[in-house]
């Protein structure tokens, strides 16, 4: 199924399709061609066992994205994940699995206001991986493995309106979100 070229809403949430990023096109292959006009995508529960990655390649426009609830082995590495696309502002990876985020993930990824993490199994949050995300107003690292040794997150340079911790391991808060709760 070829996407229109000027399709800006593509939603295949909860479906069992098979995605590449190439002309093939097979009766059960969506092809996204990275000079489309997408600006949001969902492809939540779509029990994908490829690399989910492959969906959003070269999606330049692309400012939403909804993977949430596919169980993703999400890669480790300190490549950006979407680092050609910088207009991206709402990223919902909740119910994936990615244990150690690094610094360097969204480091391409300014404008994101909206950042789901929430069930992931998160147990790392490298120093820097969210501080330059000036733009964050809503952060949700709930129900994950965090401690407050795990992580120490500058919020006096972002918007942050609303934080999400809640079922972490937490006994205490780090004096960064102390002084944002104050």
């Amino acid at each position: 199924l070829p996407i229109p070229p000027n399709l800006e809403v593509l939603d295949i949430s909860s479906t069992h399709v098979k995605g590449y990023l190439n002309s093939a096109s097979n009766n059960d292959t969506i092809c996204i061609f990275p000079d489309n006009h997408l600006q949001s995508l969902d492809i939540s529960y779509i029990n994908q066992e490829e690399d989910v990655l492959n969906y959003v390649t070269g999606l330049k426009e692309l400012k939403v994205i909804n993977m949430e609830g596919n169980d993703y082995h999400l890669p480790k590495s300190s490549k950006s994940w979407f680092s050609d696309m910088k207009m991206l502002q709402r990223v919902n990876f909740a119910s994936n699995v990615l244990h150690i985020l690094s610094k360097d993930v969204f480091l391409q990824n300014e404008m994101i206001s909206y950042l789901n993490l929430s069930n992931v199994g998160l147990n790392i949050i490298e120093s820097d991986a969210l501080n330059h995300l000036l733009n964050l107003t809503i952060l949700d690292i709930s129900n994950n493995n965090l401690e407050e040794h795990s992580f120490e997150l500058d919020f006096s340079k972002t918007n942050l309106q609303y934080l999400h911790l809640q079922r972490n391991h937490f006994s205490s808060l780090s004096p960064s979100i102390r002084h944002k709760l104050e």
